[in-house]
């Protein structure tokens, strides 16, 4: 079934679902009078995805600037209250791994361990290929 007002006129005309000008000719399966309103009409559907993919992207970013100072100043444990006083929003992680003591969490390159009450084990990881690492030479421990 087409998403297309019909007008009470009497005749079945077409009217924009932008901005419900009545459309005269063209295709008859038409539901925009013209290139603008419909583009229009389809960024505002997707406006709310972007929106909320906005929101997700500032939550993460604003949770790896906290835990990046945090590993700057060589903190491996912070009471969880005093991380929510920072802005930190513990449900913003890139991966998740949940063990029988706690939950094991990445904000990109930064692993930590959350308990119920402190966030504990911050370290930043190693992103290096594993063709550049350096590796022992038979006969070295």
């Amino acid at each position: 079934m087409a998403n297309y007002k019909i007008m009470d006129a009497g005749t079945d005309q077409k009217v924009c679902l932008e901005c419900g000008a009545v459309m005269y000719g063209g295709r008859p399966d038409r539901k925009y009078c013209c290139e603008s309103c419909k583009n229009r009409y389809n960024n505002k559907r997707a406006q709310s995805i972007r929106n909320l993919k906005l929101r997700v992207r500032n939550s993460l970013e604003k949770n790896y600037d906290i835990l990046s100072a945090l590993v700057k100043e060589n903190v491996t444990r912070i009471d969880r209250a005093e991380l929510a006083m920072k802005g930190f929003r513990p449900e913003f992680v890139t991966s998740h791994t949940r063990t029988p003591r706690h939950d094991c969490c990445c904000c990109y390159d930064i692993a930590y361990c959350l308990t119920p009450t402190r966030l504990i084990n911050l370290r930043r990881l190693s992103l290096a290929p594993e063709s550049t690492r350096k590796r022992p030479q038979k006969g070295q421990g």
